[in-house]
C-alpha cells in the first residue's frame, strides 16, 4: 500500500487552523499542486460533501473529486478520491504547548490504479 504522512507545528490556536483547512479553496494557498477546489454543494462541509479537484502532477491536468467519509470538526477529516488515481487521504488537528500539530497521510490502499497510476506509484 503506497503512501506518506507528514506532519507539522503550526504557532496558532487549533481554531484558527481548523478554520484555515477546512476551506477547500485554501488548498490552492498550501498545497503546490493545487490548482482548483470546487465545493458541489451549497451546504457547509461535513460527511458526504464532494469536492471537484484540478491539480497539476508531472506537469498534466488531473480532474478528480473527493469526498468526506468522516468529518470531527476541530479533530479530525477522512477523504476518499474519485478519479485517476484512487487514494485516501486523513488530515488530524491536535492541540501542542506551541500550536497545534497537524498531520497529514495520503494513502492508495489497492494502489494507484491505471496506467497513470502504475507510472506515478513509486514516485508516490
Amino acid at each position: 500500500m503506497p503512501g506518506f504522512e507528514v506532519s507539522t507545528e503550526i504557532e496558532a490556536p487549533i481554531e484558527e487552523v481548523w478554520e484555515f483547512v477546512d476551506n477547500p479553496h485554501n488548498e490552492l494557498l498550501w498545497q503546490s499542486n493545487a490548482a482548483e477546489r470546487v465545493v458541489l454543494s451549497d451546504r457547509p462541509i461535513e460527511k458526504g460533501t464532494r469536492i471537484r479537484l484540478v491539480d497539476r502532477f508531472l506537469g498534466k491536468r488531473m480532474d478528480s473529486e473527493w469526498e468526506i467519509i468522516e468529518y470531527y470538526p476541530y479533530h479530525r477529516v477522512d477523504r476518499v478520491v474519485h478519479g485517476p488515481l484512487h487514494l485516501e487521504s486523513s488530515w488530524r488537528l491536535e492541540p501542542i504547548q506551541t500550536g497545534t500539530l497537524f498531520s497529514m497521510e495520503i494513502t492508495a490502499p489497492e494502489g494507484l490504479g491505471g496506467m497513470f497510476g502504475k507510472l506515478a506509484e513509486p514516485l508516490v
